[in-house]
């Protein structure tokens, strides 16, 4: 699942700097895989962010801050897999 995303986000990320402007191709290239390093290191703290919130084995305690955690990591990744279906549907439809 991270190829894909970081694929998707490299697109995304690359064509902000590189839209409307008349770059040199090897400039262009390297906007792509900065912008791809870029989103798969976002993705690996993601997934090692969720690795903490989420253990195996839950200890309970008076403060339940995880829930809070928890519902903060969930928004956001429900945005980004949002916004990467609805670009799905939007090439799909043209």
């Amino acid at each position: 699942m991270g190829l894909p995303l970081s694929l998707w986000g490299s697109y995304r990320l690359g064509n902000l700097f590189v839209a409307g402007r008349n770059l040199p191709a090897v400039i262009n290239t390297a906007i792509y895989i900065y912008s791809f390093f870029v989103t798969a290191n976002i993705f690996r703290a993601l997934f090692s962010y969720s690795r903490w919130i989420f253990p195996k084995i839950e200890v309970e305690s008076p403060k339940a801050t995880a829930l809070r955690h928890r519902f903060i990591w969930s928004a956001i990744v429900l945005g980004v897999l949002g916004s990467a279906v609805w670009d799905g549907i939007k090439y799909l439809a043209n």
